[in-house]
């Protein structure tokens, strides 16, 4: 069975086949907006930890500014000219020592609330967006979307409803148990929920401890046989 991280990074490497990209992101959007399940290509991890721990919020394209909107695809350039960019804190310490230029988000929704991001990104070298590309997202999104929502994101919840039902566990913790049931590791779980390495090894123990296994290799089979 393909797990939620698979199907994120198949659906970045579809859109790329299409409209070529430098970089791209697909986050879950979690409790209080903060991101979980991040999968990125074409970014390096500590880019990704600066923007969702400090630039995020001067994004134009945050998906806090749409939580009213019904918008299903938008680019930086419908939001704002070159000349009003280019002289954005945003640009000038964000998107600019990163290479980046040209994006287009994609807003997944369920019940009218946004639940996942998908941002495109271009460098200088490669051209603005196009309408006919913008188009072609828009009729990629309903699959995405559909896809996310009714499968990946109800098989995550059916779990987490049961973990936290049994052991306890908190939101924050069930992300990190999701990471450790994909084998990930310490470094790559921080990396992943834009979390420091030490607050992700709290967020362990407090597991083990609440599930009553001594290791990873007890929660796994633990897991397994629930």
């Amino acid at each position: 069975m393909h797990e939620l991280g698979d199907f994120q990074r198949e659906s970045l490497k579809l859109i790329n086949s299409l409209i070529g990209l430098t970089a791209s992101t697909f986050y879950l959007v979690g409790p209080q907006r903060s991101p979980a399940a991040i999968v990125q290509e074409g970014i390096a991890p500590a880019t990704g930890r600066d923007y969702h721990t400090t630039f995020r919020r001067l994004d134009p394209l945050n998906p806090d500014r749409f939580v009213d909107s019904t918008a299903t695809v938008i680019s930086l350039d419908s939001l704002l000219s070159p000349r009003m960019l280019q002289h954005s804190v945003y640009y000038q310490d964000f998107m600019r020592p990163n290479g980046q230029r040209h994006v287009a988000d994609m807003f997944l929704r369920h019940h009218g609330e946004i639940v996942a991001v998908i941002s495109l990104l271009r460098g200088e070298s490669l051209a603005s967006f196009q309408d006919e590309e913008l188009r072609l997202l828009r009729k990629l999104h309903p699959y995405l979307e559909y896809n996310l929502t009714s499968r990946y994101l109800s098989e995550r919840l059916q779990r987490k409803n049961t973990f936290a039902a049994r052991y306890g566990l908190t939101d924050r913790e069930f992300d990190v148990l999701e990471l450790l049931r994909a084998g990930y590791t310490n470094q790559h779980i921080a990396d992943e929920l834009v979390l420091g390495l030490a607050t992700v090894k709290t967020h362990v123990r407090h597991i083990l401890h609440k599930t009553g296994t001594a290791s990873r290799s007890q929660l796994l089979a633990r897991l397994l046989s629930a």
